[in-house]
């Protein structure tokens, strides 16, 4: 599946995959850091990767999706070690892979599977025998310091899963000499390294081309929040309608949400298959792939906690500021989370990782919360089939349910792997593609005008002898770089991308045009761009730019649209 579908996703010129492309073929022959996001050094994993020969676009990809698979066997045998082998097992790791086949480089693809691989060796660990164990702690040690490095925002994750590690794990585990040392060295000795190369200047720096404001920050929090209270106000709102009213038992109602958030699933995939116009908008903000995915982790998840009595009357407490009440709940808390056995704990690990990284990177990302949930939602299903596994004594009246609950799942996530092509408006097997050979594109297929279109680019390219000029895109097309394997610019433009209406420094693109003997400049808008300039009331801040290039390139090339990513015809300007 793996071979049909990553070919066939094409490499659009707008996607972010190409933007850490970008980055890391700058990083890796030595065109310089980025500074346009630095708070994420991820891309130097693909940089290193390029050092050691890679260089194939599609070859990123297998690489990505090899990782994915090998972090899911690794963590779900290691929740598992210890349980009679399960049927679950497989699916699981199935779908860990699944929904991955839509993400491809990005900082949030990276964290999961360096964190569950850390969390996967250090499961492993505690029941190894004494010759493998230390091996496998200082592995583990080492893959979440790697997952922490990957992205700033991500670090504070991975710190308090540490700390829940600690609190939770056996002593001679969580304490282990080998773990906690070579996590603590090895996470220190990584930013240690980058903080002073990059500068931490740059590194307190707001990203380019993302709204770095107050607001914007409580705004993202507030949604983070709402999209968790949300699926809370769900299950409560069943358990106390099901119960007082119902008179449901909880397995009954445990297996009425689990089925129902596979239904939401279900809804969601048919909805984005054959677009509905729902009446009421916030009906189908939650119902969005793929994002829905990751409600029934959350259900679980709540059940998961009930089922081990860790009741919410703190909540009272907290509502009626009464501090003996807190406390005492508190007190409650921690003896029953002491009494849970070593596999409930793992699951509480796994939890907290679950919840922290994604609500961690959305705080630092302007990516809508429900697409960048994307990066988890296949691992977070697969911990939702584990969990409910480990519960099935509970459900012995329900014993079809995760049957069904697992088959319905897989084929959720085939039709989004199948479909989704974000941030692509095509579809992943539409109109007939034809296949490029030309490095480092090979292998992929694309529509026939994505080839002419990059045709016509690569011809003006060379006929017009930009390989040792400057090169400005005039939107965010950065696969464009990382196609033509030429440097993003750093002079004028310090973080070799634009962002026009968020980020288009005019006047010093200018100065840097007007200066320079020899460059070579190409003009797009690409939907989001466009969308802008509509709600701008038609006003474009890259008039004075494409103005001063009209009035003097020595050669303007008019090159077809790729797709509908490209609204209107491209301009190759050339000087």
């Amino acid at each position: 599946m793996v071979l049909f579908v990553a070919p066939n996703k094409g490499g659009f010129w707008f996607a972010d995959d190409g933007f850490f492309l970008q980055m890391a073929w700058n990083a890796a022959y030595g065109y310089g850091w980025d500074y346009a996001l630095p708070q994420s050094p991820s891309y130097l994993v693909h940089a290193s990767l390029m050092r050691l020969g890679m260089v194939e676009y599609l070859h990123f990809r297998y690489f990505h999706y090899t990782l994915m698979l090998v972090a899911s066997l690794i963590f779900f045998c290691g929740l598992n070690k210890g349980r009679t082998q399960t049927t679950v097992l497989p699916v699981a790791c199935c779908l860990g892979i699944l929904v991955s086949l839509n993400s491809v480089q990005s900082p949030n693809s990276l964290v999961i599977t360096f964190w569950m691989m850390g969390c996967g060796l250090f499961f492993l660990a505690c029941s190894a025998l004494r010759l493998s164990k230390n091996g496998l702690f200082l592995l583990s040690g080492l893959f979440f310091a790697i997952a922490g490095f990957m992205h700033a925002a991500a670090a504070v994750a991975v710190l308090l899963t540490i700390l829940c590690i600690v609190l939770l794990a056996e002593k001679s585990w969580g304490k282990s000499y080998v773990f906690l040392p070579t996590f603590i060295v090895g996470f220190l000795l990584l930013w240690g390294w980058y903080i002073p190369t990059i500068g931490l200047e740059a590194l307190l720096s707001h990203p380019v081309g993302h709204d770095a404001s107050l607001r914007q920050l409580l705004i993202r929090i507030g949604l983070i929040l709402t999209y968790f209270l949300k699926a809370l106000l769900i299950y409560s709102a069943s358990v106390w309608l099901g119960k007082k009213y119902l008179k449901l038992s909880t397995q009954t109602l445990r297996a009425i949400l689990c089925l129902g958030s596979t239904m939401v699933a279900i809804s969601a995939l048919l909805s984005y298959l054959m677009p509905t116009q729902w009446p009421i908008r916030a009906f189908v903000e939650p119902l969005k792939i793929p994002g829905v995915i990751y409600y029934p982790l959350f259900f679980i998840f709540f059940e998961f906690v009930t089922a081990f009595n860790i009741k919410p009357t703190g909540i009272r407490g907290i509502l009626t500021m009464n501090t003996s009440k807190i406390c005492l709940w508190i007190k409650r808390l921690g003896g029953t989370i002491s009494n849970l056995t070593w596999e409930q704990k793992k699951f509480l690990i796994c939890f907290a990782g679950f919840l922290l990284l994604p609500a961690s990177l959305a705080v630092g990302s302007n990516t809508a919360i429900i697409v960048g949930l994307v990066f988890f939602a296949g691992p977070a299903a697969g911990l939702s089939i584990m969990t409910w596994d480990y519960l099935k004594a509970d459900h012995q009246k329900y014993y079809w349910v995760l049957p069904l609950f697992s088959i319905c799942w897989v084929l959720v996530f085939f039709g989004v792997s199948f479909s989704y092509n974000h941030p692509s408006p095509e579809r992943l097997f539409g109109a007939k593609k034809v296949l490029l050979t030309a490095t480092p594109m090979d292998g992929l297929r694309v529509s026939e005008r994505y080839q002419i279109s990059m045709q016509e680019i690569l011809s003006a390219y060379q006929s017009s002898h930009c390989q040792n000029r400057y090169l400005l895109i005039l939107d965010y097309l950065p696969t464009l770089h990382f196609l033509l394997q030429h440097p993003a610019p750093q002079e004028g433009l310090q973080y070799g991308v634009v962002r026009p209406m968020l980020f288009f420094p005019s006047d010093s693109i200018l100065k840097k045009l007007d200066k320079n003997t020899g460059w070579c400049v190409i003009d797009a808008t690409g939907i989001e761009t466009e969308h802008e300039i509509q709600k701008n009331g038609g006003i474009d801040i890259r008039e004075p730019v494409r103005t001063f290039l009209k009035n003097n390139s020595s050669n303007i090339y008019e090159i077809n649209s790729p797709g509908p990513e490209i609204v209107g015809k491209i301009y190759f300007y050339s000087y």
